[in-house]
C-alpha cells in the first residue's frame, strides 16, 4: 500500500524532462535517451533503404526517432517501469509513432493528466475538440511486467521539428 500511494505522489508531482516513477525504485533505473533521424538512400542493389544517425541538428519539417531506454541497475526486481517523457519545445508528436512492447501508453495535452490519444480532448472558449498529435505535450508508458536486475526496456516515438 505505501509503495502505491508514493508511486501515485511521484506520478501526480514529478515535472521533469523524463520521470522513470517509484520513488523507492526510481535510483535503480538509468533512463538513457537517442535523438535519431532516418537518412534514405538506395542500397548496392538500387534498393530503398534506411540508416539512421544522430540527429545533432535537426532542421524545420525533418522528423527525429527517440528511443528511451530504461536498465535496472539494481540488484532487485523493479515493478511497474514508468517512463514520462515531455516533448521538447519546438517538436510535435507523429501520430501513432509512439512504440513500447509490453507498455501501456498513454498521452497528456497539459503534462498532468493522462488517457488514451481517441479520448482526449481540447477545451477552447468554452467548446471541446478531439485532440491533434501536435497537442500532445507528454507521453506515457507504464509495463506491468517485472524488470529483472541488469535488463532493459525500450520505447520510442517520432516527432517532427516545428
Amino acid at each position: 500500500m505505501h509503495r502505491r500511494i508514493l508511486l501515485l505522489a511521484v506520478l501526480a508531482f514529478a515535472n521533469v524532462f523524463a520521470d522513470v516513477a517509484s520513488a523507492a525504485m526510481q535510483s535503480c533505473l538509468q533512463l538513457s535517451e537517442k535523438q535519431q533521424i532516418e537518412k534514405h538512400y538506395n542500397d548496392a542493389q538500387g534498393h530503398p533503404a534506411v540508416k539512421l544517425k544522430d540527429a545533432t541538428h535537426p532542421v524545420r519539417g525533418q522528423i527525429v526517432l527517440f528511443t528511451l531506454q530504461a536498465t535496472n541497475t539494481c540488484a532487485d526486481v523493479v515493478e511497474p517501469t514508468v517512463i514520462e517523457f515531455t516533448l521538447p519545445q519546438g517538436m510535435a508528436y507523429v501520430l501513432g509513432s509512439a512504440d513500447g512492447r509490453s507498455f501501456e501508453t498513454t498521452f497528456s495535452i497539459n503534462g498532468k493528466s493522462y488517457g488514451k490519444f481517441e479520448a482526449l480532448a481540447v477545451h477552447d472558449d468554452g467548446s471541446a475538440r478531439a485532440a491533434l498529435a501536435e497537442d500532445i505535450k507528454s507521453i506515457r508508458w507504464v509495463s506491468r511486467q517485472a524488470l529483472a536486475p541488469n535488463a532493459s526496456r525500450t520505447v520510442r516515438f517520432r516527432a517532427t521539428v516545428l
